[in-house]
């Protein structure tokens, strides 16, 4: 059947939007518990190091990995790139009412529309998770730094 094509090319490329935009809304959430964790090991591990035995080796790369931690988590959670999540419909009808098209390539174009703006997100949410990722290794470097100054002294 005439458009089977072009609305499957659709669904999928919109689809796929949704699942960037799922992805997308759970950073944040994460995002802030890997902050929390981070500022309560800073508070008991770390004040206690630094209480115990002032500013080591050890505490200094711990101060430098919670530092980082933080700095990453804020990057994600107020990222400043703007993501696209969703196409304007009124938009869409102006641009489609206007020149004529009928549905088969109204779906057409707005697979090729979806996926562009997917592959634009794709850049940012990289960059976010990439710095996600630093953050969680920032916190594993800030524990066992700080372990590691409480046991060997």
């Amino acid at each position: 059947m005439v458009g089977d094509i072009e609305q499957l090319s659709y669904e999928l490329a919109r689809g796929a939007l949704a699942e960037q935009d799922r992805a997308i809304d759970e950073l944040p959430g994460r995002t802030g518990t890997l902050l929390a964790a981070s500022s309560i090991v800073a508070s008991f591990l770390g004040g206690r190091a630094l209480d115990a035995h002032g500013f080591t080796w050890e505490n200094i790369f711990a101060l430098c990995c919670f530092g980082g931690a933080a700095l990453l988590c804020v990057f994600v959670l107020f990222p400043g790139d703007r993501i696209t999540r969703s196409l304007s419909g009124a938009a869409v009808y102006e641009e489609f009412t206007a020149q004529g098209i009928e549905l088969p390539e109204a779906h057409r174009q707005l697979a090729y529309w979806i996926q562009a703006a997917y592959a634009e997100n794709l850049q940012v949410v990289n960059r976010l998770f990439v710095a996600f990722r630093g953050a969680c290794f920032a916190l594993l470097g800030e524990v066992v730094f700080w372990a590691l100054a409480l046991g060997v002294h």
